[in-house]
């Protein structure tokens, strides 16, 4: 069952409840490419902050193109 969250052009928030996922760590947090992901149990999710958010010209993360 995935949740996504988002502010027009803001910060965004994906939460999901792994059943496949075999239970780890009761916490763990890391960052990864300017995102954090976190994992409590079997739920995981990801934050993107709003300053990944695609700008006017539709560049991601500073590219010259959108991929």
């Amino acid at each position: 069952m995935p949740i996504y969250l988002t502010l027009k052009r803001g910060p965004k928030l994906y939460v999901e409840y792994a059943r496949w996922a075999r239970p780890g760590p009761w916490l763990e947090v890391r960052r990864e490419r300017g995102e954090l992901l976190f994992w409590f149990g079997r739920w995981h999710g990801i934050y993107t902050p709003r300053r990944w958010s695609p700008d006017k010209r539709g560049m991601l993360n500073g590219a010259r193109r959108a991929t």
